[in-house]
């Protein structure tokens, strides 16, 4: 089991709340919270049918750059996920693809078009992966971290895991074992929907999180009984990066993806890339 940091977080809260001389909810003061293996029940019962998911993306990013200066960009595209391990994101305008990030169960790659006078993309080995070379990406996490932040993945049944209160009572968070560290799932206590997801490393600092509200339903299951939600809205913020990037999804689906959107490789064909940096070469090159 990772460091646990959901006692830190929690204790934090409640210092804080300490201002107040007429404090709402008090998690050390309050009944049991669900148990973690019903909440691990219940989302894994949701996700349960999607080993693949399709959907359009309207996708804002808005914050101040090194510099300072505010900037705000957006942009539409394609969220693709075939469980566990493949992912794929593209944003673009006009029809025309700008940005793609994507993994498989062995490589993950960045494909920057934003220059068309030279299209740059980034590519490593997952079994090389390091924190360093993903914040080459602008992604300080892990590709299966990405999914898991989402909320798409199951998560193990067979973990022992406790359950705590959010500082004001209305979620239910555990924490999972993930592949730098842990990631941190909190719950609606009321509709028992994921709210929100945490990224920490292996020090238990906070790396990146995910805020996830108004699901929606998926569409194109072949078994009529087939039933699951999908955030509609997902608000992804990371640590030394002052800003967020808001996600909108549409028309979620159930649906057969092409094997060529998780072939590098093919890609930097189809993108016309000029320049390909290996990031495994970069990032463990020995010294002279």
């Amino acid at each position: 089991m990772t460091r646990t940091v959901l006692l830190p977080v929690i204790l934090l809260g409640v210092l804080l709340g300490g201002c107040s001389s007429a404090p709402k909810f008090d998690p050390k003061t309050a009944p049991p919270p669900p148990a973690a293996g019903d909440l691990i029940r219940m989302h894994n019962e949701r996700v349960a049918p999607l080993d693949q998911l399709w959907a359009r993306v309207s996708v804002r990013a808005e914050g101040r750059d090194p510099r300072g200066d505010k900037f705000r960009e957006q942009g539409e595209g394609h969220l693709q996920i075939v469980r566990p391990d493949r992912f794929s994101l593209t944003i673009g305008k006009f029809e025309e693809t700008y940005f793609a990030l994507g993994a498989n169960d062995e490589q993950f790659w960045s494909i920057d078009l934003t220059q068309s006078e030279h299209k740059l993309a980034m590519i490593g080995e997952q079994s090389l992966a390091t924190p360093e070379k993903l914040s080459a990406l602008g992604v300080p996490i892990h590709p299966h971290e990405m999914i898991m932040l989402l909320g798409i993945l199951p998560i193990d049944e067979g973990l022992e895991l406790g359950s705590a209160w959010s500082p004001d009572g209305k979620n239910v968070g555990i924490e999972v074992p993930a592949e730098w560290g842990s990631v941190a799932f909190w719950f609606d206590a009321k509709t028992t929907e994921l709210a929100r997801t945490q990224a920490f490393d292996a020090a238990g600092e906070l790396v990146a999180s995910a805020k996830l509200w108004r699901y929606k339903e998926v569409e194109g299951f072949e078994d009529p009984d087939s039933r699951s939600v999908v955030p509609g809205v997902i608000e992804l913020r990371a640590v030394g990066f002052d800003g967020l990037v808001r996600i909108e999804v549409s028309g979620p689906r159930f649906k057969a993806i092409r094997p060529v959107v998780f072939r590098p490789e093919n890609l930097m064909k189809i993108y016309r890339v000029d320049e390909t940096i290996d990031l495994d070469a970069s990032f463990d090159r020995p010294l002279p």
